[in-house]
């Protein structure tokens, strides 16, 4: 009977340990690292064009999506070579990033410290 007991709880400690490892980890908000400062996403499009000349750069690298990115041209999220412009006057006359993501330049507020 006791190794019955023992054989349930390992199996019960097991099961509960494979459960946290495959829980998916937090994700932030989609966020990119531009000139030594982060710009968290504001997920609005801007009624705007990005003239060619305003381009900055490009994201040239994507870390995990539960990570902050902490070096310029990163971010951390699926948008690998997206075009980013520095704005003055985006949603609500904010200053911050127009990021290209999939054919549409979302709006990027820079993070508080």
């Amino acid at each position: 009977m006791k190794r019955i007991l023992i054989l349930i709880l390992a199996i019960v400690v097991m099961v509960l340990a494979a459960v946290r490892i495959n829980r998916p980890k937090h994700q932030h908000a989609n966020m990119v690292f531009v000139e030594d400062r982060i710009f968290v996403s504001s997920q609005q499009a801007l009624p705007v064009e990005i003239a060619p000349e305003a381009i900055l750069g490009s994201i040239e690298e994507v870390i995990e999506p539960h990570l902050t990115p902490d070096q310029n041209g990163q971010a951390n999220f699926d948008c690998l070579g997206a075009d980013y412009a520095k704005i003055t006057n985006g949603l609500g006359g904010k200053s911050g990033l127009a990021v290209l993501v999939e054919h549409e330049w979302v709006f990027f507020e820079p993070k508080e410290p």
